[in-house]
C-alpha cells in the first residue's frame, strides 16, 4: 500500500521518496528510495484507486505497509 501518511502500525512499513513513474494505461509503477536504506521499491497503484486519492508524484515523501502475511523472505 503507499500513502502519504506514516502508519499507525509499528511495524511493516518503510518511509521512502518517489523517484520515478511509469504510467502503463490501467496501472502506475512507482519507483521508491527508501530511508535510511537507499533502496528502490517498485509499487504498482491501479489508476482506478489513483483518481479516488489525490496523487502521489516525484519526490514527494510515502509510506509503504504492507499486511505480515503478504511478506516473503528470499535466501538467494
Amino acid at each position: 500500500m503507499i500513502q502519504k501518511s506514516k502508519p499507525k502500525e509499528k511495524f511493516n512499513w518503510v518511509q521512502g521518496v518517489v523517484k520515478n513513474i511509469a504510467y502503463l494505461g490501467d496501472v502506475s509503477i512507482y519507483y521508491i528510495e527508501t530511508k535510511p536504506y537507499k533502496k528502490i521499491v517498485m509499487a504498482t497503484l491501479p489508476n482506478k484507486k489513483r483518481q479516488e486519492t489525490p496523487a502521489i508524484t516525484w519526490d514527494e515523501t510515502v509510506f509503504l505497509s504492507w499486511k505480515p502475511g503478504n511478506a516473503i523472505v528470499l535466501t538467494s
